[in-house]
């Protein structure tokens, strides 16, 4: 994206990723060549199809095409083929000298990372809902709050005083996701923070106001290794292709030193 895209001046960062993209691509693109990867049949066999249009000997087979391709020196200037080069040798180099992971190195990467495996915490709750219909619903939901307090009412007798509501008085096991999707996200927000046990509120839906009763939060649960070990994998082989193109990379730029002409980039 330039300024024309966003409307905005391009940072010195923005410049630099940039950058950082080109130099990239021309590191793999000149790898992907010494290592023969343009002689592979998709490369020929785009080369050959462009010079059906290019080319003045409509008769010529697709070997004939493809010589007079690299004569016109398609074969380095073509965008598509730069494009498939350079993705050939990331699949490559991500790829290369691949082996699966030990059990040990699995459970040890599931450790590690055990918090992104956990289930989210999950609330038990009910909810008196007033609607915006009753006119000042906002001094009447402060006032059923102190009164519910005050009386100690039973949460399955205080939701009978309140209005009809499309979703059940009582929620059972409910992430801060699935809360949000039925009530907004300002509804979720001021749940996690309500203490289980007593009245709390009122709390705004897009509909009314809402006074709740937690039963019980329920914290996160890590999730045993057994029951996520394929999504282990999965992060583990990722990662470790990243690894391995960013290793290469690095070799390349220290072998191919390029000259860049930007402020952004030193």
């Amino acid at each position: 994206q330039d300024t024309r895209d966003t409307g905005l001046e391009p940072s010195a960062a923005d410049e630099r990723a940039l950058i950082d993209d080109v130099i990239e691509e021309e590191l793999l693109w000149r790898e992907a060549r010494a290592r023969g990867l343009d002689q592979d049949r998709s490369v020929r066999t785009w080369l050959a199809e462009q010079m059906e249009t290019l080319g003045d000997e409509p008769d010529a087979g697709a070997e004939e095409r493809y010589r007079q391709a690299l004569a016109l020196g398609l074969d380095r200037t073509d965008l598509v083929v730069r494009r498939i080069l350079v993705q050939k040798m990331r699949l490559l180099a991500a790829r290369l000298d691949e082996a699966p992971p030990s059990e040990e190195e699995l459970r040890a990467f599931h450790l590690r990372h055990r918090d992104d495996y956990a289930a989210p915490p999950r609330s038990t709750f009910w909810h008196v809902f007033l609607a915006q219909s009753r006119g000042d619903v906002a001094a009447e939901a402060r006032t059923r709050l102190e009164q519910l307090r005050r009386a100690g009412a039973a949460p399955a007798e205080a939701v009978r005083g309140g209005d009809s509501f499309p979703v059940p008085p009582r929620l059972v096991g409910q992430s801060a996701a699935q809360v949000a999707k039925l009530f907004g996200p300002e509804f979720a927000a001021g749940l996690a923070g309500a203490a289980p046990g007593t009245w709390s509120g009122p709390l705004a839906s897009a509909y009314g106001l809402h006074l709740v009763w937690v039963e019980a939060h329920e914290p996160p649960a890590l999730a045993p290794f057994e029951s996520v070990r394929q999504r282990v994998f999965e992060r583990w082989r990722q990662q470790e292709r990243q690894r391995r193109l960013a290793a290469l990379l690095r070799q390349l730029r220290a072998r191919q030193p390029l000259l860049v002409e930007s402020a952004a980039w030193n």
